[in-house]
C-alpha cells in the first residue's frame, strides 16, 4: 500500500496545477450532494416534530428547500466539468510527455524497439490514470471519505453516543463487506467457469449428435448437462444469498440506530424525535465510508501499476536520449544540400551504398525507384529520422552535425506516403502543420492550389482520415506540406492517389514554389517525372543522377 502511495505522489508531482484543480471539481460535485440530503432530511426532521405547530409554515419551508436544491445543482455540473478537464489534461500530460521522449529516443538503440508497447500504454494506462483522476480519486476515494466524515460530525453534534454506535455499525458493515468480497470474486469466478463448461458441453451434444445417437449416449450426455446445471444453480444460489446478506446489513443497522434515537427522545424531551430522519440519512454517508475501504485500495494499487508502467517507460526513454549538440544549428537559410557517400543497411543487409546528390533551390529534383530501394529511408536520413553509418551531408557547404530532431525540423519537413491525419477539422490539421492560425483567404487560396476548390476546411475528420478518400487525405497532406515553414521539403508519393487535372494543378504549385524551397520527391508518376528538373534513378543497386 505504501508503494502504491509512492507512485501516486510521483504522479502529483508531474503537475500539482491540474491535481488541485482536480480536487477541487471532484469536491464541488460531492459536497452539494451531501448538503441538499442534510437540507431535505432537516425538512422532513422539522416536518414532524412541527406537525403540530399552527405557526410552522411547511408550504414556505418547502419552496426554500427546493429552491436550495436547485441552486446546488449549479456547482455539481460545474464540479464535474472541473474534474473532467483537470483529469483530462493530467492524463494528456502524460501521453505527451511519452511521445515528446519517445520522438528524442536514440534510434540506435536496439534496446528501445516496443512501437506497439507504447501503442498500448498510451491507450491502456494513460486512459485509466485518466479514469483515476476523474472518477477513481474524486469519486471512489475522496467523495466517500469527504461526505463520511462530515456525517460523523452531524450526528456527533446530535449526539455523541449516536456518532459512536454509527461507527460501530458502520466498521461491522466494512468487515462483513471485505470479509465476503473474495467469495465473491471467487463465486463470480466459479460460476463463469460452469457456464464456459456447459456451453462446451452442448456444443459436443450438437457436434457429435449422430455419434450419441449411433451408440445410445443420451443418457449419460443428459448427466453430464443436469450435473453441471445443478451445480450452476448451487452456485448461483450461493452468490445471491451473500449479495442479499450484504445489502440487508445497511438496513439492519439503520433499525438498530431508528431504535436507538427514539429511546434518546424518549429518554431526553429535549432531543426531537424527527432527528431520526437525519441520523438514518448521514448514516448512509457513514456506510459508504466503511464498505468502500476496500475498494479505495483496490482503486490505488490498480492505478499504481498503471502509473509505474507509465514512469518506467519514461525513464527508459529517457536514458536512451539522443545526444544532441546545441552549439550547433542550420545556416539559415538553406539554399542546397550535399550528399556524399552515404552508407546504410538494416542489420547485414545494405539498403544505401555510396550514395552521393546535390538538391538546391530552384530545382525540382525528382527520386525515380520502385517500391524498396530504399527512397523512403534516403528521405528519413535527410530528415534526422534516421542516421548514417558512412558519409556526410552538407548543409550550403557545412558538415552537418547531429542538431537534433527539433532543431531539424525546423528547417526540414518530410511528408511520407501515409498522412498523419488526426481527429479534428480539415483547417486544424492544416494549422498543425503551420504553428500558426490561418485566414480565409489563405486557406481558400491552398485548396485552389491542390484542385479541391470546393473544400469545406470545418468538416470533421476522423484519426487518419479514415472517412477520407485517398485522394482527399493526400491533399490535406499537400496543403499541410505548402503552409510549413521550412527551406526543405521531402515529398514521398505525393500524388500517388491523385486524378491527373488535380496532379497537373499540384505540379503548376510545386514548380512556383521551387523558388522558395528546397524540393526533392520520391515518385514514380511519369508527370512529376518528366517535368522534373533534376533526376536521380536507382540502377544497379545504385543512385545515379540522369539527365531529365
Amino acid at each position: 500500500m505504501n508503494k502504491s502511495w509512492q507512485t501516486i505522489r510521483l504522479l502529483i508531482k508531474e503537475s500539482p496545477k491540474y491535481w488541485r484543480l482536480s480536487i477541487l471539481g471532484a469536491i464541488l460535485a460531492s459536497l452539494p450532494w451531501f448538503v441538499s440530503t442534510w437540507i431535505v432530511s432537516w425538512f422532513l426532521a422539522k416536518a414532524i416534530d412541527q406537525v403540530n405547530d399552527m405557526a410552522w409554515d411547511p408550504v414556505g419551508a418547502f419552496i426554500f428547500v427546493l429552491f436550495v436544491i436547485i441552486m446546488l445543482r449549479v456547482p455539481v455540473i460545474y464540479g464535474y466539468r472541473l474534474n473532467s478537464w483537470a483529469a483530462e489534461k493530467l492524463s494528456a500530460r502524460f501521453q505527451w510527455k511519452l511521445l515528446r521522449s519517445w520522438n528524442r529516443r536514440d534510434p540506435a538503440d536496439v534496446s528501445i524497439s516496443f512501437n506497439e508497447t507504447l501503442t498500448r500504454i498510451l491507450n491502456d494506462c494513460a486512459q485509466s490514470l485518466s479514469e483515476f483522476f476523474f472518477q477513481g480519486f474524486g469519486l471512489k476515494i475522496l467523495e466517500p471519505v469527504l461526505t463520511g466524515v462530515i456525517a460523523l460530525v452531524v450526528l456527533w453534534m446530535l449526539q455523541w453516543k449516536i456518532a459512536l454506535l454509527s461507527i460501530g455499525l458502520g466498521v461491522v458493515l466494512s468487515i462483513f463487506t471485505i470479509k465476503f468480497t473474495k467469495t465473491i470474486e471467487d463465486l463470480h469466478a466459479a460460476l463463469q467457469t460452469k457456464n464456459d463448461q456447459l456451453n462446451q458441453i452442448f456444443n459436443d451434444n450438437l457436434s457429435n449428435m449422430e455419434t450419441i445417437k449411433a451408440m445410445d449416449l443420451r443418457s449419460l450426455k443428459l448427466d453430464q448437462f443436469d450435473r453441471c446445471s445443478c451445480e450452476i444453480q448451487t452456485t448461483a444460489n450461493q452468490l445471491a444469498k451473500i449479495e442479499i446478506l450484504l445489502k440487508t446489513l445497511p438496513k439492519l443497522g439503520e433499525l438498530i440506530l431508528i431504535v436507538f434515537t427514539l429511546r434518546f427522545s424518549v429518554l431526553d424531551p429535549a432531543f426531537p424525535v424527527g432527528n431520526i430522519v437525519l441520523v438514518v440519512a448521514m448514516q448512509v454517508f457513514v456506510n459508504n465510508l466503511f464498505s468502500n475501504f476496500g475498494t479505495m485500495r483496490n482503486e490505488l494499487v490498480k492505478t499504481a501499476i498503471h502509473a509505474h508502467r507509465i514512469l518506467d517507460t519514461l525513464d527508459e526513454l529517457h536514458s536512451s536520449e539522443r545526444k544532441e549538440n546545441k552549439a550547433i544549428s542550420f545556416p539559415d537559410p538553406v539554399t542546397f544540400f550535399q550528399m556524399d557517400h552515404i552508407d546504410f543497411s538494416y542489420g547485414n543487409q545494405s539498403i544505401l551504398r555510396d550514395v552521393c546528390l546535390v538538391a538546391k533551390k530552384g530545382e525540382l529534383m525528382i527520386l525515380k525507384a520502385l517500391s524498396g530501394s530504399g527512397k523512403s529511408t534516403l528521405l528519413d536520413i535527410i530528415q534526422g529520422w534516421r542516421q548514417a553509418e558512412h558519409g556526410t551531408i552538407l548543409w550550403n557547404g557545412q558538415k552537418h552535425i547531429h542538431c537534433g530532431l527539433f532543431e531539424t525540423r525546423k528547417k526540414i519537413r518530410l511528408f511520407g506516403q501515409a498522412p498523419v491525419l488526426f481527429q479534428g477539422t480539415i483547417r486544424e490539421n492544416i494549422e498543425l502543420a503551420a504553428s500558426r492560425p490561418l485566414n480565409e483567404e489563405e486557406l481558400k487560396k491552398i485548396a485552389v492550389s491542390v484542385n479541391w476548390q470546393n473544400c469545406e476546411m470545418e468538416t470533421m475528420i476522423e484519426e487518419g482520415g479514415s472517412n477520407l478518400s485517398g485522394g482527399q487525405r493526400q491533399k490535406i497532406t499537400l496543403m499541410q506540406a505548402l503552409v510549413s515553414d521550412v527551406d526543405v521539403l521531402l515529398l514521398d508519393e505525393p500524388t500517388s492517389a491523385l486524378d491527373q487535372k488535380s496532379e497537373e494543378v499540384v505540379y503548376e504549385t510545386l514548380n512556383r514554389l521551387k523558388q522558395e524551397k528546397i524540393l526533392l520527391i520520391a515518385t514514380h508518376r511519369p508527370l512529376l517525372i518528366r517535368k522534373a528538373d533534376s533526376i536521380y534513378s536507382w540502377q544497379n543497386k545504385k543512385w545515379v543522377h540522369i539527365d531529365p
